[in-house]
């Protein structure tokens, strides 16, 4: 039991005492009693300098709590949706810092990255809730305290950090952490154990040393730096002190580091390329052989923090074995919707690499092919249902039939109640934009050339989404024009969201455009034009000061019109 605890053991003992003395002794001596007995409970409950360094000076954590985290190796992993909680203190906190707790996660059935922030309490607590499917790594950041921790579903894991340990630091980063003591912080509750001995080991910090680092002769260069780095990082671990259960988190974090890394798209194709090799493989199959020694197809490598993106990485990289020429011919073909033998295709290449056909890895690949097509907006059809009912783990099946009734309903209601005019103009002649642009004179005109699968682009579809209000029933027009290298569909669902009006054109289309206003071929890429249909911006790239600007301009031209309507003369 902590000091703490004991001392409020005792406190209320003697409170309980004290008001059974109402019955036997004079009145004056019962309230004096109650009183003293009130105001140390008060003190030991107050979160001040008097209580919390308790906390920090205690020797080891009880042994509820030691049964609980001190494991000899990680637990199995079970797959379920559940919230893990996250709470605890900033004791010595000054709230006049408004400072703030985030969570960094991967979600690996949607290969995407998530977060949760809430505000630190003026009294110094904070408490937030993190979905998960499994015990999982995911990334802790305060000003006082950042590092990997490992967090379960339905069960709490507790914080708590002395900030005057961090008193004078300006900006906190792992690199000044490594000068503090170590016993700035504590937890207490699920993987306690594991979650110091990470602190204790700088584990962050240390993952750092493992990354792609500037331009290497060829992939085998590449793969014989990464895995040199991982052995050494492994043998130092191996050589510390810390428990077993830590000592596997820990390697499969680095092994499922090493893996982005070495199958990372630039890595592979960039270096080759710039040796001017286009003939020949950029790999042969022996390449990837360090993928069985990962133990990527067990079930605990969902501990690691980037299970999804490794198992994502897996499902194209068989082009890698084609030559330079063929990848760039296969990239240029329009992206059409995932069928069967696609699917089939790729199980095979990765059965091929691990010498295994089935396992959590074949499964997570056949659940990232889907899910990509939800995030692509692009609702599930009924063999990619059926396929899902035969995964051994219904969570998976759950979550995404969850996700697609969404998306369906979605989409079904904008199709209802359309925001947009969806034009596909890729049959028509090369210069018909220029021709239809004098129907749209008298307005500001947006044009916004984008493409499906760029980020830079949704991010700008986005922000100006977001500010589209103001311009609402006023002489402003927002054209979005798209290439069709993507299948029909893809372009339909995702500019039925977009508000405005939208041309899927072909490459010659854009061509023309690009030659016509000298925008290259970089997007998204902006056009500006006047009431009068003079071009006033031609901007390429994706900013915030650039589209703040952009916006900026559209409400000066819109003050040259009456009100906001133009008078037509």
């Amino acid at each position: 039991m902590l000091r703490s605890e004991r001392t409020i053991s005792r406190v209320r003992r003697f409170s309980q005492f004290s008001l059974r003395g109402v019955f036997c002794e004079r009145k004056g001596l019962v309230i004096a009693v109650t009183f003293v007995s009130l105001v140390s409970i008060f003190f030991i409950f107050h979160r001040g300098s008097f209580f919390f360094h308790h906390i920090f000076e205690q020797s080891d954590l009880d042994s509820e709590q030691k049964d609980r985290s001190g494991f000899s190796s990680l637990p199995p992993i079970i797959l379920g949706e559940g919230k893990a909680i996250v709470k605890g203190h900033v004791y010595g906190y000054d709230h006049d810092a408004k400072g703030q707790i985030r969570i960094g996660l991967m979600n690996p059935i949607m290969n995407e990255p998530g977060s949760r922030l809430a505000d630190i309490a003026d009294n110094g607590d904070f408490y937030l809730e993190i979905p998960l499917i499994s015990n999982s790594s995911v990334l802790f950041i305060s000003d006082y305290y950042s590092e990997y921790i490992v967090l379960s579903p339905e069960d709490t894991c507790y914080i708590d950090i002395d900030a005057k340990k961090v008193t004078g630091i300006q900006e906190f980063d792992v690199i000044e952490r490594s000068t503090i003591d170590s016993q700035y912080v504590r937890f207490r509750g699920a993987f306690s154990k594991v979650n110091s001995e990470l602190n204790d080991i700088r584990f962050w910090f240390n993952t750092r040393k493992l990354k792609c680092e500037g331009e290497y002769e060829n992939s085998a260069v590449l793969k014989r730096q990464i895995l040199s780095r991982l052995e050494d990082l492994l043998k130092e671990l191996h050589s510390t002190n810390i428990s077993d259960a830590t000592k596997e988190l820990v390697t499969i974090n680095l092994q499922q580091l090493a893996i982005r890394c070495l199958l990372w798209d630039y890595s592979l194709l960039g270096n080759h390329t710039k040796n001017g090799d286009l003939t020949t493989a950029v790999v042969d199959m022996g390449y990837f052989d360090f993928l069985k020694e990962m133990s990527i197809n067990v079930p605990n490598s969902f501990y690691g923090r980037l299970y999804g993106d490794c198992i994502w990485l897996c499902m194209d990289i068989e082009k890698y074995t084609f030559p330079f020429e063929k990848i760039v011919e296969l990239n240029s073909r329009p992206v059409k919707v995932l069928s069967y033998d696609d699917l089939l295709r790729q199980k095979d290449f990765l059965a091929r690499v691990l010498g295994e056909h089935e396992g959590p890895a074949f499964d997570l690949l056949t659940v990232l092919n889907f899910t990509s097509l939800l995030r692509s907006d692009l609702p599930l059809n009924d063999w990619q249902i059926a396929e899902l009912v035969k995964l051994e783990e219904p969570v998976y099946h759950d979550y995404i039939v969850r996700r697609n009734e969404s998306l369906d309903s979605m989409l079904n209601s904008l199709r209802e109640k359309p925001l947009s005019r969806l034009i596909d103009a890729t049959e028509k002649e090369v210069d018909f934009f220029e021709s239809i642009l004098s129907q749209y004179k008298g307005n500001v005109i947006l044009i916004d050339l984008w493409s499906m699968g760029c980020i830079p682009c949704i991010q700008a579809i986005d922000f100006i989404e977001s500010k589209k209000e103001k311009y609402k029933d006023r002489n402003v027009k927002f054209i979005y024009l798209s290439d069709d290298h993507f299948d029909y569909t893809f372009w339909e669902n995702k500019s039925i969201q977009i508000e405005g009006i939208h041309y899927r054109l072909n490459q010659n289309q854009i061509d023309f455009l690009q030659s016509k206003y000298g925008m290259g071929e970089a997007v998204p890429h902006f056009l500006l034009l006047d009431i009068e249909g003079n071009c006033i911006i031609n901007q390429k790239g994706y900013l915030k000061p650039v589209m703040e600007n952009i916006l900026s301009i559209i409400d000066q031209e819109i003050s040259k019109t009456k009100q906001g309507t133009l008078v037509v003369e």
